[in-house]
């Protein structure tokens, strides 16, 4: 079985999976819709950044 240490870091690694997924969500969907929308000249460098 597992320790409690290695529950612990099992349970922060889960948490740090979720928080850190909702940011890039929040951030990934606004800036795909900009690019996909946008004729901006500042579409090409904002797009070699995200890749």
């Amino acid at each position: 079985m597992l320790s409690e240490a290695d529950l612990h870091a099992v349970w922060l690694t889960l948490k740090l999976a979720t928080v850190v997924t909702l940011l890039l969500l929040m951030l990934g969907i606004p800036l795909a819709w900009w690019l996909a929308r946008t004729r901006s000249r500042w579409r090409g460098a904002v797009s070699a950044l995200v890749v």
